[in-house]
């Protein structure tokens, strides 16, 4: 019962932050607090509170990790909601916040495991030398004349080394993902920045050459970069309004077969209003559906990559703390 309580109130209080930030942005100050402080003071709480209840009421900091997490943001979410209740009707604000909130606590809680790896390394390096000085020398007291030769790694060990350098790389790549997609959703314009030209009919005119980079894998885990000669098709509308659209093929034969049968397409002309130029984009997409599109892609990708770091995160806690458990138990 105690456990149960421990929980609950780290959640609650992890909620508490979000709705206090969300409080603090009504009343007319900044998101710092919500995006920024919010994040730093609940990994600051997680470490106070996972030491504490481990060793008053030896609770696993996993659980606790992920409820404070998972459970806090739902209580934070909840009281957002109950604070502002059109917010239920604004999707973009939902997702601008959501995207936000996931990037800064996926940095800091990266940051944290860094930070706190290193210093475990570093209070058990001295310790953890000290015991197997002592292990050794009671093996060699006990059997001397057994004592086993030292042998390579065998192929479980050498598995392991791979998952978890694989591990490592994937936590990396996920970072970077997003990374990659919190930047394009900062960069994605509103719908109400683009004005609907319509739908127009573009014709294979032209095609043209140009230079571009590719990397390939040349072993030993190095890779090469090229220059590789592609195609570029373009198209203009048959309605003689002044818009092109580009396509790249591999063959200058295609692009000059594609001009030769007058290929056609239709695509969906979007001015963008600040500025002097357009994009084109599939005939079923509007102005709204387009930007809704692709912030849904970039959502998809921040939350693939945040659960990853997510889970990666807390595997190596439960793989610390049934070390610490078995050391425990052992002396």
């Amino acid at each position: 019962m105690k456990k149960f309580f421990a929980v609950a109130g780290a959640s609650l209080l992890n909620g508490f932050y979000f709705i206090l930030g969300w409080i603090l942005l009504l009343g007319g100050f900044r998101n710092t607090f919500l995006f920024y402080v919010n994040p730093v003071l609940s990994a600051v709480t997680f470490l106070f509170l996972g030491s504490l209840f481990y060793r008053h009421l030896r609770l696993s900091r996993v659980p606790l990790w992920f409820c404070m997490n998972l459970l806090g943001e739902a209580v934070g979410w909840t009281g957002l909601f109950l604070l502002s209740p059109e917010m239920l009707q604004n999707l973009t604000g939902v997702f601008f916040i959501l995207f936000v909130r996931i990037f800064m606590f996926a940095i800091v809680w990266v940051i944290t495991g860094i930070l706190w790896l290193i210093f475990r390394r570093l209070r058990k390096w001295g310790e953890g030398r000290d015991r197997e000085v002592v292990r050794q020398s009671m093996a060699e007291l006990s059997s001397p004349s057994d004592t086993p030769a030292k042998k390579g790694k065998g192929k479980n060990e050498k598995l392991s080394d791979w998952l978890k350098t694989a591990g490592i790389c994937l936590c990396g790549l996920s970072v970077l993902l997003m990374g990659y997609s919190f930047y394009f959703t900062m960069q994605e314009r509103p719908a109400e920045a683009y004005e609907d030209k319509g739908i127009y009919t573009f014709k294979a005119s032209t095609v043209h050459p140009t230079q571009k980079q590719v990397r390939t894998y040349a072993g030993n885990n190095r890779t090469r970069t090229t220059t590789q000669t592609v195609y570029i098709v373009t198209y203009k509308t048959t309605e003689k309004s002044g818009y092109q659209w580009k396509e790249e093929t591999s063959s200058e034969y295609i692009g000059k077969q594609w001009i030769r049968e007058g290929k056609t397409t239709q695509r969906r002309v979007l001015s963008i209003k600040d500025t002097n130029t357009y994009i084109t984009v599939e005939p079923k997409y509007t102005a709204e559906s387009y930007v809704a599109h692709n912030r849904l892609r970039y959502t998809i990708m921040l939350l693939v990559g945040g659960l990853y770091v997510i889970g990666y995160g807390a595997y190596q806690l439960y793989r610390r703390e049934k070390r610490r458990m078995a050391e425990y138990e052992e002396y």
